[in-house]
């Protein structure tokens, strides 16, 4: 009887203790700001997400933990931008870069970011024209904040050009889940700065062991992946026609660059040969594993969405007659280009910004 107590009283404790010990290393990361800063360094508007200007933040900077050089100029509007006027003066040909943070350049300088170098280029090669690139890039969001970012604020600056440079997050917070840990596991990484530690920490033991995550992280069936594809395509073109109505109505020019596939082998191997292999043959890689086995873990299935949903953009992109930049097919034989899973360096982040830049080339006269 003694003994039936003690398993019932730690079948009870056990979780208290554990929520106990979160909720303090919580407490601890966000007083101490031991995090990334991310989560309480953005504030919400209407339907979408801003940085918090420093000022805001009693002078301390969501990104404080970053190499000097890599610090942000955030200015007042929450951009990742220097200031601006709400509407351009006459002759200068405003851009707006959407996306997330491999638009607002996370780790990049401010220099090296993508919009930065593509006005940087424009003006190269239209010397005698004004250009303004404003870098309207927030970490984490996705097509339904950037809809929600253009629709209440963007149009109003008078753009020119807006370019669309996303995908990668909205696999992730459209994949469908059932299994309790894999939705704890994605609810950690976006809301709390203990938990964006704790999965930084497992995805680093999976690199160095990839049997841990077969074992370790949460598998995702084949049912569950085929209903993400459903949702996600169903949301981000919802999303994605909706944009674009809002820039024909507005007079502006929308174009779509092509996002090259998260890398999930940054996680899950080291293995020299398997970063060799294209795109598509460690697509059939995956589709192989799924068949075979009935599940991928939580981050193949989300380069093996993300490759569905790329092809479904192509075909929309087709369809629709939507002016884009292909920098997927370019992006992909370059891994050296690569500081992370999606995000760019300075040199991918130069060819990116060349490639937009000829193409806004050929569009504006």
């Amino acid at each position: 009887m003694k003994d039936f107590k003690i398993k019932i009283s730690l079948f009870f404790l056990t979780p208290v203790f554990l929520v106990l010990l979160f909720l303090t290393g919580e407490f601890i990361f966000i007083n101490f700001h031991l995090g990334d800063g991310l989560i309480w360094g953005i504030k919400r508007h209407k339907g979408y997400y801003k940085i918090i200007p420093y000022g805001m933040t009693g002078n301390k900077s969501p990104f404080k933990d970053f190499p000097k050089d890599e610090v942000p100029t955030i200015n007042s509007r929450g951009f990742r931008n220097r200031e601006f006027k709400d509407i351009p003066d006459k002759g200068v040909i405003r851009i707006v870069t959407l996306g997330e943070s491999s638009t607002f350049g996370y780790h990049n300088t401010d220099a090296t970011t993508y919009p930065s170098q593509l006005e940087q280029y424009l003006q190269k090669i239209r010397p005698f024209s004004r250009i303004e690139v404003i870098n309207a890039g927030v970490p984490m969001l996705n097509i339904n904040s950037m809809k929600n970012l253009l629709k209440h604020e963007i149009v109003h600056y008078r753009p020119r050009v807006i370019t669309l440079y996303s995908s990668y997050n909205d696999v992730i917070d459209s994949t469908y889940q059932k299994n309790f840990i894999s939705m704890l596991y994605n609810y950690l990484y976006k809301h709390s700065e203990f938990g964006v530690w704790i999965t930084s920490r497992i995805k680093i033991l999976i690199a160095r062991d990839t049997d841990v995550g077969e074992r370790f992280l949460p598998q995702i069936s084949k049912e569950e992946i085929d209903l993400s594809v459903e949702n996600v395509k169903k949301f981000y073109f919802a999303n994605f026609q909706e944009m674009i109505g809002l820039c024909r109505q507005n007079n502006i020019r929308f174009i779509f660059i092509k996002q090259p596939t998260g890398n999930p082998q940054s996680y899950l191997t080291l293995d020299a040969e398997f970063l060799k292999l294209s795109y598509k043959e460690k697509e059939l890689y995956y589709k192989t594993k799924l068949e075979k086995n009935g599940s991928l873990n939580i981050l193949e299935s989300k380069f093996y969405i993300q490759r569905i949903l790329s092809q479904a953009i192509n075909e929309f992109l087709h369809k629709q007659k939507i002016s884009y930049v292909d920098f997927t097919s370019t992006a992909e034989k370059h891994i050296e280009w690569f500081s992370g899973p999606v995000h760019l360096n300075a040199t991918g982040n130069r060819f990116l910004a060349q490639a937009i830049g000829d193409k806004i080339n050929t569009i504006i006269k």
